[in-house]
């Protein structure tokens, strides 16, 4: 929507894993494992804890606008294949 989004940490390192997906393989997901391992580096939660983690956050970051950004796919979630990505530069 054009507007600006602060996000914690870990939304960010899963949003970063998912753009760098996006622009190697445009419609390729990442699998649950790959997000949480891309959101919490070194962390090995339990199981159901881990996924968890992940739902919630994917949950937050659809919920401040990025819904009709972010899919899910039955293996895991991707960026639109329609997404269109501009990037600034970090200031």
């Amino acid at each position: 929507d054009g507007e600006k989004r602060r996000l914690g940490r870990a939304p960010r390192r899963i949003l970063s894993a998912l753009i760098e997906q996006h622009r190697a393989e445009p419609g390729a997901p990442l699998s649950l494992w790959t997000l949480l391992e891309a959101g919490w580096p070194g962390e090995q939660p339990v199981v159901e804890a881990g996924a968890n983690r992940v739902y919630v956050t994917l949950a937050r970051m659809r919920s401040q606008g990025l819904r009709a950004v972010i899919d899910r796919f039955d293996d895991g979630y991707r960026l639109s294949p329609r997404t269109v990505l501009r990037l600034s530069p970090q200031g």
